[in-house]
């Protein structure tokens, strides 16, 4: 595993971003709910005024989870501008991941991705690669 630092997303990476994250949690929150479902009846499914209960509910509550997907990249049109002032303000994300070490080349607006050395840099050492004092 390496840690890497993006200090720019694009939209297209963002939209992507919160999609996946929404459907995760849809899928999990399904899951749950059809879970509690099989050992109780106190799991409700509204669909306008109808109302359903127990296995059923959690039944229709799995199949409609990746719904959540949908509404999280709605939600991610409305949060990129502000998502984009915080990079600027905290200047980079730190992640840990695998990557694959084929490089690809997707253009100047593509995601930047920095590998963090494991050795810690000295202060003399962050300035030369900075260019000098600030």
């Amino acid at each position: 595993m390496k840690k890497v630092q993006v200090r720019r997303l694009t939209f297209g990476s963002h939209l992507k971003l919160f999609f996946l994250t929404g459907l995760s949690f849809g899928l999990a929150f399904g899951l749950l709910m059809f879970v509690i479902s099989i050992f109780s009846n106190n799991v409700f499914f509204n669909v306008g005024s109808t109302v359903y209960r127990g296995m059923t509910a959690g039944i229709f509550g799995l199949a409609f989870s990746p719904l959540w997907g949908i509404v999280l990249a709605w939600f991610a049109l409305v949060m990129f501008l502000p998502f984009k002032l915080f990079m600027r303000v905290f200047e980079r994300l730190e992640f840990t991941a695998f990557i694959n070490e084929q490089e690809e080349d997707v253009g100047p607006q593509s995601t930047v991705v920095q590998e963090e050395t494991t050795k810690p840099q000295s202060p003399d050492e962050r300035k030369s690669e900075l260019g000098g004092e600030r």
